[in-house]
């Protein structure tokens, strides 16, 4: 879009023969901003037609189709109803509510009322060809004008009604009921009238250029190149003429505004008129500052805010009022500066050589003879002073003194002024030269005083109590009370670069600089930034009215702080505020001085704020601000899903929808750009979202169910559509996201976990069976080894001591002999009761790993026994489970034993080996073999070593082999598979546990196979 920030009234003063001339001494004020549209920015060309439907719409019927737009966007419209329009070229629009009347350029007609269509052709007794206009009679009926006539929509069916004879006689390019109910046709040029009621026409004006408005006093105006601007007089039955003809400037046309202005098109330009009986123009635009294009070929829309629309060869141009008051000054102004005077008026200066002059708010103005003015300053009293490169004066009342500056001081520009505090000084901040107060006609640098800086200011304030501020560059500001001089710098808080403004009432000081604005609080600056904490930047000007709101203007534009949040300023801290601003959609046109003359921003006495820009001044009156009063309608104009783009307002979205877009808009044609929006999305947002101008929502992956999607907006004067928009979808649940999967999977899972339960106790009782079991086997080898070792041997050593005690009575040395056997046998059967206690007292577990406890139990059987035992093992050693290991050792010490006991071996090897699927354990001797086969194959009756040992191989799930040859020695193997006693990985073991963990003795019987 293209947005032009030109005064209108600027073109109309240099080209409008009917604006004020200066040498009146009056300046034209502009109130009316111009925006355009071309085919750039995305609007048709050649716009035949404007209407505004009550829902906001702007509807455009061009060459190039219809387009809807929303002061943001040209969308075009293809269908309507789901059913696509007759032509593209579009020649007329009617607007009745929510309902649009449209009229083709090659003939037929069709009525949308929101929702469903319905097209008219001559088959349906339209007038044939184009159509180019619609009417509401006061019948109620609806009439329709073209090429071939006028027709009137009877029910469902048009019949004929004008001109006489039927279709094809005349063309009726425009038509309108006047207030008494006449029908009004301008058949090119031929101006015709019917009397209410009636069917007969009269010829009431006829020229071949011709065009026709009603005003709304219900005053008949026609225009025309070739005869000027007419006016019907009802008293005497004819037009009066109200603009000359025979000029290239005379009007083609003429259009009014609900309030009466009118609107003149001329070829090239058009040109908004105050009032039809003093024809002051209030705007004009031309081709040169921004006309669309060179014919204006709509009719004149005034929408519902107040602006005004018309249609070009080229684009789409709008009117509408702005909310500054822009007073245009005479060319070769610049440098503009203002100083309050007395009734509201204010005075002008500018530093190159255009007369100061004295200016009210409507633009009537007075020289006053001086020129080349730098700087000014009105004192508490009334006194004005103006500073000049050669001096300054001083009025007081009527009265003008001048004082020449010194020789020395000429040349340069005075940056900033100050009454002095005795009320009959000021002083003077001369460009580069310094500080200088002039008193009682003597002009002394910095009146004398050393603790002043000797530097120039760039502002300077003298506050309620007569205190001097002088701000300067480098964020300097230096305070001057009697005696005292305080000096502020940047530790003080201050970060404002170059200080331009200073401003004080009610005790509060105010800078304004290049970087910001801050206030001094106590010893310290404390900055005021914006609602988004950003500074307000270039502030060369600052007001604060009475009722307490601030105003800061900076080149951002003008910013109102409103005195609500003013008091959380000044008593609860608060930096940082919301602000509204004006700024060149307001009408604000240039920017504030960034050097001088400052102030930029002043209060005149009547409440007006008055601003300066570079080359021209404006106001405004903050008691009665213009508003946008109407509340935006709010759409919501497309659901976007995956690429697929839904229009209803209740949408079943396909399953698994991924990505999700809404676009919204509200239509507030005024200032579009500054329209805020809300939005939430129910069961998603908790909150209202936020967004400001944007006008499109995103979600992604959003899960199956309703949803209800709503926006809410407000106009740039905060004016909440609260109600807004809403539009509801809905997304599907894939198979695996709906109920019934939910469902199946918790059943599913409860029913895991009940077969998991089952499987857990039965796994638990088997343990059980197998604890027990174990137990009792337990019991017979503790039983079969009590019975092998001491019971046999005290039952022998009972017998063997009785024997002895008989001898010991007829043979005493062979007695003696006896009782000397007993003892060895005694301590032999106390040898082998310890090794049984050891075997119990060792417990499940092994202090030490397996090879490593091995060679301690053959350490020990070798200082028992005195015969050689050698362990070896080759292998990397692998842990093994809970119990394996003292299993094992239990098997390899028996064989140990049953060597060193009953081989007669010089020697025993024992050879340990952890291979991937075996551990196998050798234990070979070289001593006499077993010759006893009934030993081997567990069936001698009473011994129980060698069984008890297959019984703890198989336990553990291997086996156990002897191979032995008399005089040859023995071998014993023991092979246990590896999935049966190595331990499981870390994380399959600790998630084992984590599944199955159980407290107890047994609980590592419940671990996974190893790999």
């Amino acid at each position: 879009m293209l947005l032009c920030g030109w005064c209108l009234a600027l073109a109309a003063c240099a080209g409008s023969a009917i604006l004020p001339e200066q040498e009146n001494n009056y300046l034209a004020t502009t109130v009316y901003q111009h925006t355009g549209w071309k085919h750039a920015d995305g609007a048709p060309g050649f716009i035949n037609a404007i209407a505004q439907t009550a829902d906001g719409w702007l509807w455009l019927g061009s060459a190039s189709g219809l387009f809807r737009f929303d002061g943001i966007k040209f969308e075009q419209i293809t269908t309507l109803g789901g059913h696509p329009l007759k032509s593209n070229v579009i020649s007329s629009l009617y607007a009745e509510g929510n309902t649009l009347w449209i009229g083709y350029q090659y003939g037929r007609a069709s009525v949308f009322d929101g929702k469903s269509v319905r097209h008219f052709s001559e088959l349906d007794g339209l007038p044939p060809g184009a159509i180019f206009g619609f009417a509401r009679g006061p019948d109620g009926k609806m009439y329709a004008g073209g090429n071939g006539g006028i027709g009137r929509l009877d029910g469902q069916h048009w019949v004929h009604f004008w001109p006489n004879g039927g279709y094809g006689g005349m063309q009726a390019n425009k038509m309108f009921f006047d207030q008494h109910g006449a029908l009004w046709v301008n058949a090119y040029g031929d101006i015709q009238v019917n009397v209410p009621g009636g069917t007969r026409f009269d010829t009431v004006y006829r020229s071949p250029d011709a065009s026709m408005a009603i005003s709304p006093m219900g005053d008949i105006w026609i225009a025309g190149r070739s005869i000027g601007l007419l006016r019907s007089d009802p008293l005497r039955r004819q037009f009066e003429p109200v603009l000359p003809a025979g000029s290239n400037s005379g009007p083609l046309a003429v259009d009014f505004q609900r309030n009466g202005q009118m609107l003149l098109n001329r070829i090239g330009s058009i040109e908004l008129v105050d009032n039809p009986n003093s024809m002051h123009s209030l705007a004009r635009i031309t081709v040169q500052n921004g006309l669309s294009g060179e014919h204006v070929l709509s009719n004149l829309l005034e929408d519902r805010e107040g602006n005004i629309w018309v249609g070009t060869t080229g684009g789409l141009d709008r009117m509408y009022l702005s909310t500054l008051t822009q007073v245009i000054l005479p060319p070769g102004t610049t440098q503009t500066g203002l100083t309050a005077g007395e009734d509201g008026r204010v005075w002008v200066t500018s530093d190159h050589d255009t007369s100061l002059m004295e200016l009210d708010p409507q633009g009537h103005f007075s020289y006053s003879g001086l020129s080349g003015i730098t700087a000014s300053v009105r004192a508490a009293d009334g006194v004005v002073w103006f500073g000049s490169e050669t001096g300054v004066w001083r009025k007081r009342g009527a009265e003008m003194q001048f004082w020449a500056l010194p020789k020395d001081l000429t040349g340069k520009p005075i940056m900033a002024m100050a009454p002095a505090a005795s009320g009959t000084g000021v002083w003077v901040s001369i460009t580069r030269l310094g500080l200088f107060l002039l008193q009682d006609g003597e002009w002394r640098r910095r009146a004398g005083r050393l603790d002043i800086p000797d530097l120039s200011p760039t502002s300077m304030l003298l506050d309620s109590q007569h205190r001097l501020w002088l701000g300067f560059s480098e964020s300097r500001i230096t305070m001057v009370d009697g005696d005292k001089v305080v000096n502020y710098e940047s530790r003080d808080g201050l970060s404002l670069g170059n200080v331009l403004s200073l401003y004080e009432r009610d005790g509060v000081l105010w800078a304004g600089g290049e970087t910001g604005v801050a206030r001094l609080s106590g010893r310290t600056f404390v900055p005021l930034r914006d609602a988004d904490g950003h500074n307000f930047a270039g502030v060369s000007g600052i007001v604060q009215r009475a009722n307490g709101e601030l105003w800061l203007y900076g080149v951002d534009g003008l910013n109102r702080i409103d005195a609500t949040i003013m008091q959380q300023v000044l008593r609860a801290g608060l930096t940082e505020v919301p602000a509204e601003r004006f700024d060149y959609r307001n009408g604000l046109v240039g920017v504030p001085a960034q050097l001088r003359p400052v102030s930029s921003l002043i209060e005149a006495t009547d409440g007006r704020i008055w601003y300066a820009t570079d080359d021209s001044v404006g106001w405004l009156d903050p008691a009665h601000i213009r508003r946008n009063s109407i509340m935006p309608p709010v759409l919501i104009t497309r659901l976007k899903a995956d690429d697929v783009v839904y229009r209803d307002d209740n949408v079943s979205l396909p399953r698994n929808t991924r990505n999700l877009q809404i676009s919204f808009t509200a239509l507030g044609l005024t200032l579009p750009q500054r329209m805020h929006f809300k939005y939430q999305l129910t069961g998603v947002d908790n909150t209202w979202q936020d967004v400001g101008n944007r006008r499109e929502a995103f979600y992604t992956n959003l899960a199956p169910g309703n949803y209800r999607f709503t926006v809410i907006a407000a106009n740039e004067d905060d004016v909440w559509n609260i109600v807004g928009a809403s539009i509801d979808f809905y997304i599907p649940p894939t198979f695996v996201q709906s109920r019934w999967f939910i469902a199946l999977l918790v059943f599913g899972l409860m029913l895991l976990a009940g077969l998991l339960y089952l499987w857990r106790v039965r796994y638990l009782t088997a343990r059980m069976r197998e604890r027990i079991h174990e137990r009792v086997q337990e019991r017979e080898r503790i039983a079969r080894a009590l019975h092998d070792t001491l019971l046999q041997g005290v039952q022998g050593l009972i017998l063997s001591v009785n024997t002895a005690t008989r001898y010991m009575r007829t043979d005493f040395q062979r007695g003696e002999a006896m009782i000397e056997d007993s003892l060895n046998h005694a301590e032999q059967l106390l040898s082998q009761g310890r090794d049984q206690v050891r075997d119990l007292r060792s417990g499940s577990e092994l202090k030490h790993e397996l090879s490593h406890a091995l060679k301690e139990a053959a350490t020990h059987l070798t200082r028992q026994y005195g015969i050689d035992i050698f362990v070896t093992c080759n292998t990397e050693r692998r842990p093994l489970r809970e119990g394996a290991a003292a299993e094992i050792f239990a098997i390899v010490r028996e064989a140990m034993v049953n060597a060193a006991r009953h081989a007669g071996a010089q020697f025993i090897e024992v050879q340990l080996e952890y291979s991937r699927r075996f551990l196998i354990c050798e234990v070979r001797d070289g001593g006499r073999g077993i010759a006893d086969l009934e030993l081997l194959q567990d069936q001698r009756e009473g011994h129980w070593g060698i069984p008890g040992m297959r019984e703890r191989a198989q336990k553990l799930g291997g086996v156990l082999f002897i191979e032995t040859r008399v005089g040859a020695g023995t071998q014993v193997t023991v092979a246990i598979p590896g999935h049966k006693i190595y331990l499981a990985p870390g994380w399959v073991l600790r998630l084992w546990r984590m599944l199955f963990k159980r407290r107890g003795p047994a609980a590592s019987d419940a671990l996974p196979p190893a790999d």
